[in-house]
């Protein structure tokens, strides 16, 4: 199996970088550059597909020459599965959406049609990479490809737009069999059609209630349209704005009251920079446009989506932004988050990410930089919005989609004052279902002297591993013996600055670490350091956002020890077929489960012992590519180890 080229896998966003990458609260699960997708000239769009049969997370990425498909269900180490090849000739711009197990894909090149592909065939790829075929291919739209295609998910049609039929304007395909799709209608009354959003209505206009409704980018203007009856499309309204330079791409909100817009040209063409226009679209008959946000680099705008009460900006050179719109009724937006693919500079113009896609149930951020390859990120913080029933954002209505609970969580901070060895140290909090709710992503960069990261958590009970690559915790310049047999206490710190005659070396000066996690008063909820050999495990709990002083271990109700005995090794530590897990110190009668679980927090295989010291050999040929955590839960004590599934 290929997994794709990573760079600075599973780096998390401290001090403002990761991998070299600027950031702030978002961190770099995994890269892969456009020399691991065939050599690709170039990337544009993307969108994603998670398989209803395995649940697999996927990646389609548009390409120059084609469209690149990625496995990302371990998405510090994504596997690139192949490539469709464009239908025709080589583009800069490809699209993608999906529909019922099926993509559809349009492009510029002359003659290339709509692509049916079907996604269900990415869960069986055995050796990737492979070279994909399509279902086959609707030449319906024009000559000369569309610049783009829309799927209304709720009623079934892809609307391609910026095609040499209709003016370039929507053109509806029946997607019921997609073997035959079927040319509906088009409306081409407004002309040309950059991009759109189209959906079934359940915003608050009461006329156009449970209506199917496309807002387009017109290049001038917001063109709202009625497409309920394909056969006679009807424009409800057609609203410019002040300063205008070319209307690209917007999305509306969740509950379909206000639209957010980028203007590609704008930016360079009034002066001013990356400006996000904000509207009220309560009355589709007569939309306002209430304001803009400017951000504080000049950066061109492109494509951008929204989940919940945060807005995805893929704009060019200052890549991925994320803003909150919690305040959008009052025209007020504000910057949360961001991570910047092109750090060269932040300028007009078109290098850097085309565009992102942030609906996986995972929480995984898919954005590309048309230059370089994929980025898949992960959005550092609570609070981004409520989900609907299939973690995208579908909005189809009534009871079979309902928007998920929204999950509140406190704010927690773990401060690391590090030894002389950063790049050592590493850190995961697990819930008492044995889940990974946050980490480090791997160790920190060398050099650092201190670190300070926030987590949120919901209410409950759950373990804190601070964990030492080199099993010698957070001091540095222990020694065991000398050259000479002059025995030195096994973990004696050595006098920074001092010589030992019998080593007949210099030690260089050096000074315990140690860490410290706080709730949002300040209260501290674990902490340690020092000398604690490769893992030093504490456990905490919350009530109502805050620290629950001296509560009982949640997983057995026992108070934990954390001087326990229990032991755990796994070898090898980088596995093809199985793992052995030894382990002493467990006391007799006393159970003890073991678990295999993934990034996600996934329990792959559970079992029990009750062994007083022993061993077990535990099959890990089935597992995909990445990285994997063995955790003991005993009465008295936690720990979790990592392994690779090589």
């Amino acid at each position: 199996m290929m997994v794709g080229y990573t760079v600075q896998s599973q780096t998390p966003c401290v001090g403002g970088m990761a991998a070299g990458y600027p950031c702030n609260n978002v961190d770099l699960y995994s890269f892969v550059p456009l020399a691991d997708m065939g050599n690709s000239p170039g990337a544009n769009d993307i969108w994603g597909w998670t398989s209803t049969v395995t649940g697999k997370e996927y990646v389609l990425i548009g390409l120059t020459d084609g469209t690149g498909f990625f496995d990302i269900s371990t998405p510090t180490a994504p596997v690139y599965l192949g490539k469709l090849a464009t239908q025709t000739n080589n583009s800069t711009w490809r699209d993608i959406k999906t529909y019922k197990d099926q993509a559809y894909i349009v492009s510029e090149a002359g003659g290339h049609g709509v692509q049916v592909f079907d996604l269900l065939q990415l869960d069986n790829v055995v050796n990737p990479p492979i070279t994909f075929a399509a279902r086959t291919t609707f030449d319906g739209i024009g000559t000369s490809g569309a610049h783009n295609i829309v799927i209304d998910e709720c009623s079934g049609y892809a609307y391609p737009v910026g095609a040499n039929t209709c003016s370039g304007g929507l053109v509806a395909l029946n997607l019921s069999n997609p073997d035959a799709l079927t040319f509906d209608g088009c409306f081409s009354t407004d002309g040309y059609t950059h991009d759109a959003q189209c959906f079934n209505y359940i915003g608050p206009d009461a006329t156009y209630a449970g209506k199917e409704i496309c807002l387009n980018s017109n290049e001038n203007t917001l063109t709202i349209v009625d497409v309920t009856d394909k056969t006679n499309m009807t424009q409800i309204s057609r609203t410019t704005y002040v300063g205008e330079q070319y209307t690209h791409q917007g999305w509306a909100t969740e509950d379909q009251q206000y639209y957010l817009m980028n203007d590609e040209i704008d930016e360079s063409g009034n002066g001013h920079n990356t400006r996000t226009h904000i509207w009220d679209i309560r009355d589709l008959d007569a939309p306002v446009y209430m304001n803009y946000f400017d951000s504080n680099n000049a950066a061109t705008d492109h494509n951008l989506y929204i989940k919940g009460d945060r807005a995805y900006l893929s704009n060019y050179t200052s890549g991925l932004r994320i803003y909150d719109i919690s305040n959008i009724a009052s025209a007020s937006l504000s910057e949360a988050a961001f991570f910047d693919v092109y750090p060269s500079d932040n300028n007009v113009g078109y290098k850097g990410t085309w565009s992102n896609y942030p609906y996986f149930e995972s929480g995984v951020i898919a954005v590309t930089n048309r230059t370089e390859g994929l980025f898949l990120l992960k959005y550092d913080l609570c609070g981004d919005g409520t989900l609907n029933c299939n973690g995208t954002n579908l909005l189809c209505g009534g009871s079979t989609c309902t928007p998920c609970t929204r999950k509140g969580c406190a704010g927690v901070d773990l401060a690391i004052n590090f030894d002389n060895n950063s790049e050592q140290t590493s850190w995961e909090i697990f819930n008492n279902n044995g889940d990974l709710v946050a980490s480090s992503y791997g160790t920190y960069n060398n050099g650092m002297t201190n670190a300070s990261q926030s987590a949120c958590l919901a209410d409950g009970c759950y373990t804190l591993n601070v964990s030492d690559a080199v099993g010698n915790g957070m001091c540095p310049f222990r020694a065991t013996a000398s050259s000479l047999g002059t025995f030195i206490t096994p973990g004696t710190l050595i006098t920074p600055g001092s010589v030992v005659a019998t080593l007949g070396a210099a030690v260089s000066p050096g000074i315990c670490g140690s860490y410290s996690l706080t709730d949002v008063n300040g209260t501290t909820l674990a902490s340690g350091g020092g000398v604690f050999g490769a893992q030093q495990t504490r456990t905490f709990c919350l009530t109502n956002g805050v620290a629950n002083i001296a509560t009982p271990n949640p997983n057995t109700g026992a108070t934990v020890d954390n001087t326990s005995s229990l032991t755990m090794n796994i070898r090898p530590n980088v596995a093809n077929e199985h793992i052995m897990v030894t382990y002493s110190g467990i006391e007799i009668e006393q159970t003890v489960q073991i678990s295999i679980i993934d990034l996600t927090g996934k329990v792959i295989h559970s079992q029990t012992t009750s062994t007083e010291t022993s061993s077990i050999d535990m099959d890990v040929s089935d597992l995909e590519v990445g990285y994997y955590f063995v955790q003991m839960i005993s009465n008295k004590n936690i720990l979790t180890k990592k392994f690779i599934k090589n």
